[in-house]
């Protein structure tokens, strides 16, 4: 593992990807919105860098560079272009994480290709692609299957947050962080966020179909 050959490289990559995944997951089952496939591309692309520096250390062992500084502009930049593809909707839902975690991804990529190291990065476009596509299935079901919930809803009144929370404690539900924003626009109710714990994964169903259904509730949504 401590050798540049291919089959290191592919360990290596391989465990980062393992390791941001398992990660993603704790993540991602409790429905935080950086899940599997943003956590195993950062933690790729951070691989990446590392294996860059080292092999810039034994291609060139005559010239005294500190490869600890390698590409950090860039690296650290290209976060300012990432955060612009991160987006939080109307409705409190924010989108474009993966987007920004593959850019990042990819301007590690770009330095490794860029000092000649192209094994590690025709490994990492594999993994890339392999993480783009297939832990996106993966990602999908966590989040159909958790008794996890972030829940933006829309009242009709103070009164429907009363019975809101009155059906949470009615069927033992835990909740947390329910913060109320008063209506931007007069004579619509309150908007809130708030993250409930379902007892068991079973009442997952029941309990949506009960929001869908409640009175005092216009809206809601699974953040």
């Amino acid at each position: 593992m401590a050798e540049l050959t291919p089959v290191s490289m592919t360990l290596r990559l391989l465990i980062a990807i393992i390791i941001g995944s398992i990660v993603g997951f704790d993540r991602r089952i409790r429905n935080n919105s950086a899940g599997i496939r943003t956590h195993a591309l950062v933690c790729l692309g951070s691989a990446l860098v590392m294996m860059l520096s080292q092999f810039i250390t034994v291609r060139f062992p005559g010239y005294h560079i500190d490869v600890s500084r390698i590409g950090a502009g860039v690296v650290g930049g290209i976060g300012f272009l990432g955060a612009g593809t991160i987006i939080m909707t109307d409705r409190n839902r924010v989108h474009g994480l993966s987007t920004a975690a593959g850019l990042w991804a990819s301007s590690c990529i770009g330095l490794s290709i860029g000092f000649g190291f192209v094994e590690g990065t025709l490994i990492s476009l594999v993994f890339i692609v392999f993480i783009l596509n297939i832990l996106r299935q993966v990602d999908y079901r966590i989040v159909k299957h958790t008794k996890y919930l972030d829940l933006y809803i829309e009242f009709e009144d103070q009164a429907g947050v009363r019975a809101f929370t009155e059906l949470l404690h009615d069927q033992d539900i835990d909740f947390s962080d329910l913060m109320l924003q008063k209506p931007l626009i007069k004579g619509d109710g309150p908007t809130a966020t708030v993250s409930v714990e379902l007892p068991t994964l079973d009442l997952r169903k029941p309990f949506l179909k009960n929001l869908k259904n409640a009175e005092g509730i216009r809206y809601f949504q699974i953040m």
